[in-house]
């Protein structure tokens, strides 16, 4: 954790100095906050709470009441009873006259007190009410009565709307109708939400008219306070008055901003969290903001000042941007007031702006700057100077006189001595004329005070008027300290410092130092301190500090901090701390952090975080992430992503994805982003690329280029160029580019090179390579010898080299290599080397070689072979050849290959690009030399063209060659429906040759192999040594269902679970079925769901059985209702069968319901289940009615029942229904049955073709669909 002390100046009158307290991956800042929970005026918590108040002081009202009479009942009865009381012991007459005197004394003082109390506090009240009418009579504007008016009862005019062109007055109703803005509609729901709201665009933008008709359409029955100023603002709101709901109207905020107005405090206790009570609406012109957002733009994060602070805890949807211009939606909307108002028509053909042109801002600057004679040159240089005024940081209405004083100093020189020109007063008269009947260059505030047109400023401020670019005069600095308050001297003297002008800004601190202006002593300290008298800066920072500035205590911190006087410097800190300045709390705690005194930091920092410090909260989650409570970490986290803190929300994302939550991170990665944080923008960007979202990345991408994001749109220009879209990539890396990102630049510079353009390709790397980028300077340095500049190419290659740039390290030892300078050579390839860099490991050993440093070669050699390098497995081969190291020798060069690889690759292109020509000419020439890759790939080529005898002939190369693939590959063709048994005994031969290999689809398709050919024991081997190469599902079923046939139970569920985890359906209705059996119900219907949500028809069925018979009946008949009757459902018999030996009624039940249903597979259950009973006739009419709705499997039940009863010609019947619908049992059935006949293989073959697939040479699981030679 660091601390940061840097100088400089906030845009208005506030805080200057703050520190920022930086940790790695937070972008922590200094906040001075309080959050107070508050109800909202007008919910239902709010009016349940007044009932309850009402009815509490009623009865307290009720308890005087009562005490009073019953001090009067007691005076009654002593006057009743006194004769008695006279008869009385005189011991007891005087017990009860005391106590009755102690009763009344007592009663009395009570209600006495209560009523002084009363009337003290009503006093109080009485004052306080009072005062606020007269209060309000000098500070609010536009009073009705001395009240506040509702916001229906003041016109446009009041709120400052400025006048449209062919405006006949100041009425609501000359004004051109309302045009809707895009904004309108979040705009309505934030101002709806109370808080502040700030609306900013550019002058003439429309944003007051915009805010105006906001509060008209939403809080039209509230109360409207327009202050005077910013220390109107702060006097009313300090008097306590509670004015209930209340919208504060703020236009051109920065007018309100200053040390004794408008700041972040008096904004909290205006606006509570969550309450709605009060909006704070308010303007500000983009010029103005851009000046509060100076410091964080420019780099100086510790100028940030009371506007800066205020500013940036408006963010997300309570700030609103609105456009100079309409966009093409808001045009669309336009047609109902075109057509009533010929001023908005002619509006929308403007080229200017549309609100622009209604507020006459084009016609205004035409009128200031277009002209001739001796009224407008007189009247030409008033609004100058008046727009001068406001550049000088005067934004308050300048009198007449000033501006008769500065008039000469904006006269043209050729007319100021000229008799007829105009005077001031008809000058002033001219400018505060309407342009067009809008508004006026110079605009009336009071008495002869005026105020120049903010469009003005704006565009004298871009250097688009008849000032130029010029600085404001000396004399203008001069006469607005003549007549400046503190308060005005201040925005002056900031204003002057940001124009560089230091010695008029310190003219002006010390004017408002005479008014004890603590905040002004402290910037008196800052420009001192620029100036290098650090003893008058201090010196001024103690001034501040004694009169209770804690920005100063905090400023002198700093300063003794760099001077290493850590002790002042924390009774300093400590000191602003104790004075509940949070921005010190935040750092003391950063510094006791540091010398690891974390308790104490701890509880600084929780101290600002419970004063709603947001960075105090972030900074406690990584204590006591270092200190291993991640839970504690994440509510601080979780504390301060609530308050909307986009930093917290990315870090807690971040802890998500480290727990593998990514569903929860991308929430709040989803969230910070909604907030407009770029950053987490790119980062949910690059979450969802990696899931292959690509859409939604590239929305987001797309919406963190759009607020400016260079890495963004270099992200998208990365997408653009895999989508194979050049000119949409070259458009991206050139925004990124233009922007500064030297990433952009370097990939605009590649795509320049790539389509020829090598003018345009150095320029962009060298725009990068000068600013840093490794990368660019080697390709600059590449591009450059090309052009055959070496020298120069040297020096940027040397130059990125340097960098530790392992490419442009070996480059610059290649240079050094061809100048024969071989000891830098080696120099530059050894740094490389050590560096990672294989080439390089190549290289070097070459070079050591030449020098017969055969062992430090082989070193390198080896190294280089390790990381898979060829040309470096070669040249070891032969190092160890030559020293007689054959066995080894030989070793690495079979891993080299044959000089047909080269060969082998540029066929392998071909293939890939579908040209089988040139494919099967370089498979051909590395053919010839020896290269089996190329062998198989011409097997590939003959194969798919049909030519199955010459794949044959390849394929057997490559596998006498010792390809395993190729061995495969041959098998898989001579085992087929149509081979002969010689071509299937050799397709067996080649399947064992592949699988001793290592190929693990050669396990698989033996395992299909013995299956076919009754060897159980086999297929268990082959299935097994398949399960653990490929690690496929299947094999793992079929290994359970081999376990569970020896009644190896333990073994299956193994098998079965292991098959389930991977997602296999039937894998997850084997584990179910065997669960079944031994009744772990609970366990087999979670098992059976799964695999019915994954489209198992048979588990659904098996689901909705199981649950009914546990009388779960509505679950039961939901899963029952998605059975579809597919033919493999027929399974779940094994589950019928073992619940018929509980509820034998309840099955038969539910299968012929099913049965009924047309699922006819239900129905043979309910045959299998009869026939393990022994009721062999019940059985075959089930199996008859299911196989003449064509069912095969029934039509296969049916043969094997009359195989078993001797009925073999019938049986054979129905085999060959089944058969020729397909069912592959029934065809081997066919073919055992016909020992002897002729054509009896023609069965087996189709057995293999139906259960293998159409072209009967791939033999392999059904349910697997790769190809096994894929």
């Amino acid at each position: 954790m660091t601390v940061k002390i840097s100088d400089g100046f906030p845009s208005d009158g506030g805080v200057s100095v703050c520190f920022s307290v930086e940790e790695p991956c937070l972008c922590g800042m200094v906040k001075k906050s309080r959050f107070v929970r508050a109800v909202a005026p007008g919910s239902p918590m709010r009016e349940d709470h007044h009932r309850w108040a009402g009815r509490k002081l009623l009865m307290r009202r009720l308890r005087w009441v009562a005490a009073g009479a019953a001090v009067a009942l007691l005076a009654a009865v002593v006057a009743l009873l006194s004769p008695q009381i006279a008869t009385w012991h005189a011991a007891v007459r005087e017990a009860v006259e005391f106590w009755s005197w102690a009763v009344a004394i007592t009663i009395g003082l009570a209600g006495g007190g209560r009523v002084l109390v009363l009337w003290a506090g009503a006093g109080a009240r009485g004052a306080r009410a009072r005062g606020l009418p007269s209060l309000l009579q000098t500070r609010a504007l536009h009073l009705v009565k001395g009240r506040l008016p509702r916001v229906s009862e003041v016109t446009l005019a009041d709120l400052r709307v400025k006048r449209a062109i062919e405006s006949g007055s100041e009425a609501d109703r000359d004004l051109p109708p309302y045009v809707a803005r895009s904004v309108d509609e979040d705009l309505l729901q934030a101002v709806a939400g109370g808080g502040m709201v700030l609306l900013h665009g550019p002058a003439a933008a429309g944003k007051t008219r915009t805010a105006a008709e906001a509060i008209r359409r939403v809080r039209r029955n509230n109360r409207l306070l327009i202050p005077r100023d910013g220390t109107a603002l702060r006097e009313l709101i300090e008097t306590g008055h509670d004015f209930g709901e209340v919208v504060v109207w703020l236009d051109d905020l920065e007018r309100f901003l200053s040390p004794d107005g408008l700041d972040l405090a008096l904004l909290q206790r205006l606006c509570r969290p969550k309450a709605t009570a009060v909006l704070v609406m308010a303007t500000i012109r983009d010029e103005e903001l851009a000046r509060f957002n100076y410091a964080t733009t420019a780099g100086r994060d510790d100028s940030l000042g009371i506007g800066t602070d205020l500013l940036r805890t408006v963010q997300g949807s309570r700030r609103k941007h609105l456009l100079r211009r309409l966009t093409e939606q808001e045009r669309n909307s336009t047609a109902t007031q075109a057509s009533e108002d010929d001023r908005v028509a002619r509006a929308l053909k403007a080229e200017e702006g549309f609100a622009e042109h209604l507020a006459a801002g084009v016609a205004m600057m035409e009128y200031w700057t277009v002209g001739d004679g001796p009224l407008f040159q007189s009247g030409q240089a008033i609004i100058s100077a008046a727009v001068d005024c406001r550049r000088a940081g005067f934004h308050d209405p300048v009198p007449h006189q000033v501006l008769a004083r500065l008039q000469p100093e904006y006269v043209d020189p050729g007319w100021l001595n000229r008799a007829d020109l105009a005077s001031c007063e008809d000058a002033v008269v001219w400018a505060c004329r309407p342009v067009l009947q809008a508004s006026s260059c110079l605009q009336p505030r009071g008495e002869d005070r005026y105020i120049a047109s903010d469009y003005l400023v704006d565009r004298a401020e871009a250097g688009d008027s008849p000032l130029g670019s010029g600085r404001v005069s000396d004399r203008v600095w001069q006469a607005l300290q003549l007549i400046a308050t503190p308060r005005q001297a201040m925005t002056i003297g900031i204003r002057a410092y940001l124009s560089g002008r230091p010695d008029v800004a310190e003219d002006a601190f010390r004017m408002a130092v005479h008014a004890k202006n603590a905040a002004a002593m402290k910037y008196l300290g800052l420009l001192r301190k620029e100036a290098g008298d650090a003893t008058q800066a201090e010196q001024w920072f103690r001034r501040a500090a004694d009169n209770n500035d804690t920005d100063a205590m905090v400023v002198l911190g700093g300063l003794l901090t760099e001077r290493g006087e850590v002790t002042g410097a924390e009774r300093w800190f400590q000191r602003a701390a104790d004075s509940g300045d949070t921005g010190a709390m935040l750092i003391l705690g950063g510094l006791l952090s540091e010398a690891g005194d974390t308790t104490r930091a701890e509880q600084w920092f929780r101290r600002a975080a419970d004063d709603g410090n947001t960075a105090a909260m972030k900074y406690l989650g990584l204590l006591r992430k270092e200190a291993g409570d991640s839970t504690q970490a994440e509510q601080w986290f979780r504390r301060a992503a609530g308050n909307n803190d986009t930093d917290a929300m990315v870090v807690l994302g971040g802890l998500l994805t480290e727990r593998g939550e990514a569903t929860g991170a991308e929430q709040w990665f989803q969230r910070a982003a909604d907030s407009g944080d770029t950053g987490a923008m790119l980062i949910l960007g690059g979450l969802l690329s990696e899931t292959g979202d690509t859409t939604r990345a590239e929305q987001w991408f797309r919406q963190a280029a759009d607020n400016g994001d260079t890495a963004a749109m270099v992200r998208l220009g990365i997408a653009a160029a895999r989508k194979d879209d050049a000119a949409q990539a070259e458009h991206w890396y050139r925004e990124a580019a233009n922007k500064g990102d030297l990433e952009g630049m370097d990939l605009l510079g590649l795509i320049s090179s790539e389509r020829g353009d090598a003018a345009d390709a150095e320029q962009w790397y060298r725009s990068a390579a000068e600013k840093g980028l490794a990368d660019s300077m080697v390709r600059l340095g590449l591009l450059l010898t090309r052009q055959g500049k070496t020298e120069e190419a040297g020096q940027w290659i040397e130059k990125a080299a340097r960098t530790g740039h392992a490419a442009a390290m070996e480059l610059s030892g290649a240079l050094s290599a061809t100048e024969g300078n071989l000891d830098e050579a080696e120099r530059w390839y050894l740094l490389a080397a050590r560096d990672g860099h294989v080439d390089s490991m190549v290289r070097l050993g070459l070079l050591l070689a030449r020098r017969n440093e055969t062992s430090q070669a082989e070193h390198w050699y080896r190294a280089a072979a390790n990381n898979g390098n060829s040309d470096a497995i070669n040249l070891l081969g032969l190092l160890l050849a030559r020293r007689g190291e054959t066995r080894e020798a030989e070793h690495w060069l079979e891993r080299a290959g044959s000089t047909g690889m080269t060969q082998f690759n540029q066929g392998l292109v071909h293939e890939l690009r579908a040209d089988a020509e040139q494919a099967e000419r370089w498979y051909t020439r590395a053919a010839k030399a020896g290269e089996t890759l190329a062998m198989r790939g011409m097997g590939r080529l003959k194969q798919r063209e049909g030519r199955v005898e010459e794949a044959k002939r390849w394929y057997r190369k490559a596998a006498d060659g010792g390809d395993a693939e190729a061995m495969f590959q041959l098998a898989e063709l001579l085992w087929s429906a149509h081979s002969s048994r010689e071509d299937r005994e050799d397709g067996e031969k080649w399947y064992r040759r592949a699988a001793e290999a290592g190929n693990g689809q050669a396990f698989a398709a033996l395992g299909s192999v013995m299956k076919m050919k009754g060897q159980l024991n086999q297929v268990e081997h082959w299935y097994r040594k398949a399960a653990e190469v490929t690690g496929r599902p299947y094999f793992m079923l079929q290994l359970g269902g081999l376990a569970q046939e020896r009644n190896d139970l333990t073994e299956a569920e193994q098998w079965y679970r292991r098959a389930a985890d991977s997602g296999d359906s039937d894998a997850m209705r084997s584990l179910a079925l065997l669960l079944v059996d031994r009744r772990d119900y609970d366990e087999a219907v979670r098992w059976y769901r799964a695999a019915a949500r994954a489209g198992d028809t048979a588990a659904a069925n098996g689901v909705g059985l199981l649950l009914a018979y546990r009388g779960q009946s509505a679950e039961a008949e939901y899963w029952l209702s998605q059975v579809t009757g597919a033919s493999d459902s027929d399974r779940s018999r094994d589950l019928i069968a073992h619940l018929s030996r509980h509820s034998d009624d309840d099955i038969k039940r539910w299968c012929d319901r099913t049965a009924a249903s047309g699922h006819y597979h239900a129905l043979v259950g309910l045959g299998v289940l009869i026939q393990e009973r022994g009721d062999v006739d019940q059985a075959e009419r089930c199996y008859q009615l299911a196989a003449e709705a064509g069912n095969a499997h029934a039509m296969y039940r049916m043969g094997m029942l009359l195989t078993r009863s001797k009925s073999g010609r019938h049986a054979e019947l129905w085999f060959r229904r089944a058969a020729e619908n397909g069912h592959a049992d029934a065809m081997v059935s066919l073919w055992a049955l016909g020992k002897g006949t002729d054509g009896r293989d023609t069965w087996l073959d189709r057995a293999t073709q139906a259960r293998f697939g159409e072209t009967s040479q791939k033999l392999r699981p059904t349910d697997d669909h790769e190809q096994p030679g894929s």
